[in-house]
């Protein structure tokens, strides 16, 4: 590919069982742009945070940041590389971080810093920040980060496995920030039987919000507010999102729910099962049909519903960034978008109708 020629790089970053994703682009006028989705976990961060300080600073401007959903695999390296980070990385900028937060989970929108205030110091830069010059190097240049190998720190003993106490720890940050701007600080959904419309980044990307719906959302109000009373009580977590009302709260030490307490709630917190604790054995073509043919149990992972699922498209090509979301609500929101490219009236759910082709080039990516 000659130099200055428009190109998409995509590079799926080590981030063990969940995701981390770096995309880097550019123009028909050659000058480079990028954009994250997701971290992966709190010790991807870190090694992210050296891998940023491996680049020239004018080099460390994004397009935006991605925070698929409130999964540890997910939030935790975006909490130990840019709002937990104790020395952030001078020049670090995102020009738009897209995540649903509590307010979200009403079908609201965040508060806007100058009314609320800043809730956090802000990464040095905002949306005016000076674009990449055109001498930015591609992603194999410069220092490679180590392997994130065993002896990686593990998470310490007060740490919060529960994601909604990471959704607070993000959202602190947020607050001051560019936090969905292209939505009007508001969620970032697919409206029921339709598509949102889609968002053109500087370079020629454009992406179309297919999931989470805002039902997929308001499922989570009920954990959210339990993980974060939880863990205000222990003092884990020292402050909360404006509108999560608190006031009852006891002191902390004390339970705040009681063993009789009712918690109206789709979905269980905990931990996610990630795979079976055998990896299975593929060395042929038998043992991958075999696998294929395996019964598997439907994630019912109200974290995962909440995904927020892409499709990125750029010069004709098409790629589907899913998260962790549920298959059907991925297929529902294909079906959607064809619907809405072909002008057909969608029929019940949609996925006895199949779903549209990715596209000259499509693939698929996420956790």
């Amino acid at each position: 590919m000659s130099p200055g020629a428009p190109r998409l790089e995509v590079q799926f970053l080590p981030a063990r069982e969940g995701d981390a994703i770096w995309l880097r682009w550019t123009g028909d006028d050659g000058a480079p742009h990028q954009a994250i989705i997701d971290m992966g976990k709190e010790e991807t961060g870190r090694a992210l945070v050296e891998r940023f300080r491996a680049l020239p600073e004018d080099q460390r401007v994004f397009d935006l940041l991605v925070v698929t959903h409130m999964d540890g695999d997910h939030i935790g390296g975006v909490l130990t590389c840019v709002s937990d980070a104790k020395e952030p990385v001078p020049g670090l900028v995102f020009r738009d971080v897209w995540f649903n937060g509590w307010p979200h989970l009403h079908g609201e929108r965040a508060p806007d810093p100058l009314e609320a205030g800043p809730a956090a110091e802000p990464l040095e830069a905002g949306p005016e920040a000076e674009p990449l010059g055109p001498a930015a190097e591609p992603l194999g240049a410069g220092p490679e980060a180590e392997p994130l190998g065993p002896a990686a720190e593990p998470l310490g003993p007060a740490a919060e496995p529960l994601g909604p106490v990471q959704g607070e720890r993000l959202t602190r940050w947020l607050m001051a920030q560019s936090w969905n701007a292209a939505f009007g600080r508001g969620p970032v959904v697919r409206p029921d039987d339709a598509v949102a419309a889609p968002v053109d980044l500087p370079g020629g990307v454009r992406l179309t919000v297919l999931g989470p719906t805002q039902d997929r959302l308001t499922a989570l109000i009920g954990s959210w507010r339990r993980d974060v009373e939880k863990a205000l009580a222990k003092g884990t977590l020292d402050w909360a999102s404006p509108g999560l009302d608190l006031s009852d709260l006891p002191v902390p030490g004390a339970q705040p729910l009681g063993a009789d307490a009712e918690v109206v709630d789709e979905f269980e917190p905990g931990f996610e099962p990630l795979g079976p604790a055998t990896p299975p054995v593929l060395e042929t073509p038998a043992d991958l049909e075999e696998l294929a043919a395996t019964p598997v149990s439907l994630d019912s992972s109200g974290a995962n519903g909440a995904s927020i699922v892409l499709l990125l498209e750029w010069h004709g090509r098409r790629l589907l960034l899913t998260g962790d979301a549920f298959a059907d609500d991925v297929l529902a929101g294909l079906v959607a978008l064809r619907a809405a490219e072909t002008g057909e009236a969608l029929s019940g759910s949609g996925a006895d109708e199949g779903a549209p082709d990715a596209g000259a080039g499509g693939e698929a990516a996420g956790g």
